[in-house]
């Protein structure tokens, strides 16, 4: 019979850092039997623990190994795994030990603010105001901090004129936080739907190449509440259906059709915007307007980009409709 001999079966990593991550070991056995000595397989007692070995057979007086790979990550404090060799040996079980200590993490203010941008950090340079409506604005603060070696005045280059951003305090010194407030106009703005501008932000100091933050809003008006009998007096926007289905098309064609809207209301309809859920959909906007009581058909037209199969996306419909502002079209098409 094989028999299996480690020259220990226990590892101490001592103390370890989740940053510094996995942390390895090797157990070396040799096979002090007169016949080839084979790992069926190893088995951990956790899932943090991943193991490794010698695959092939081991010759009587060779040698072998069992690797184990411990992820400190989000496990802070002591720990101490079991690794079960299982084996044609004449022990055909054997157990191995891996332990320390995971250091807690304490994280920096440079680890909290993780976007630099020059010489200020931000928690992302995607600066999310929500949403508002077409003849409102909005207002989100974003704290800041300085990780430079000196003082910094941060600065945008060249506001719109519908954003407004303040700073506080003013200038930042070494390692203070601070506040950026970002108001954004969607009256003086006039666009509907997702929107992102961006941003040149410096800092005071001459940036040769000014980093860029994003204001992203969502611009979309309140659906306004009123008798069903004072809803025709106003432009009302019908959809001839609720899903648009292309048909069947060959992955190198471009699928098309038409999207009727029918103006069901009494005042002039305005349509806003169009807005593809991707970029392979466009619309042809022909018309901004459409008369009461009528209705006009927008060419759309849907490309594979190398897709296969039944494609589903989604156009917004941004209008002046008070009660149905905005709208959903389903679209559906299949490439093959």
């Amino acid at each position: 019979m094989p028999y299996i001999q480690f020259d220990k079966t226990e590892y101490d990593f001592g103390k370890i850092k989740e940053k510094d991550g996995i942390a390895t070991c090797r157990f070396t056995f040799k096979n002090e039997g007169k016949s080839p000595l084979i790992i069926n397989q190893v088995q951990a007692s956790c899932g943090c623990t991943t193991p490794s070995w010698s695959k092939d057979s081991v010759q009587p007086g060779q040698k072998g190994f069992v690797e184990a790979a411990y992820n400190p990550e989000g496990r802070p404090g002591p720990f101490l795994k079991t690794l079960t060799i299982l084996s044609n040996a004449t022990i055909s079980s054997v157990n191995l030990i891996i332990k320390g200590d995971v250091l807690e993490e304490v994280p920096t203010r440079s680890d909290q603010f993780p976007r630099k941008l020059g010489n200020i950090r931000l928690l992302s340079e995607y600066l999310q105001l929500g949403s508002v409506g077409s003849q409102g604005e909005v207002t989100q603060a974003f704290e800041i901090y300085n990780d430079s070696k000196s003082s910094v005045k941060p600065k945008f280059d060249s506001l719109p004129p519908f954003i407004k951003v303040k700073f506080a305090p003013t200038k930042l010194k070494k390692g203070q936080s601070g506040e950026m407030k970002v108001t954004f106009s969607a009256k003086s703005y006039q666009q509907w739907g997702h929107i992102s501008i961006p941003l040149s932000l410096g800092s005071g100091k001459g940036d040769a190449s000014p980093e860029v933050v994003f204001v992203n809003v969502l611009v979309e008006d309140e659906p306004q509440e009123m008798p069903l009998h004072e809803q025709s007096n106003f432009p009302m926007a019908t959809l001839a259906e609720e899903r648009m289905n292309f048909g069947v098309w060959k992955v190198d064609q471009t699928a098309t059709g038409n999207l009727r809207i029918k103006n069901t209301g009494l005042k002039p309809l305005i349509l806003h915007k169009f807005e593809p859920s991707c970029g392979c959909i466009q619309v042809v906007e022909l018309k901004k307007i459409i008369e009461a009581e009528s209705h006009f058909d927008f060419p759309i037209s849907v490309k594979s980009m190398g897709k296969k199969g039944i494609l589903e996306y989604q156009i917004t419909i941004y209008s002046n409709d008070p009660v149905k502002p905005t709208q959903t079209k389903e679209l559906v098409v299949k490439f093959e």
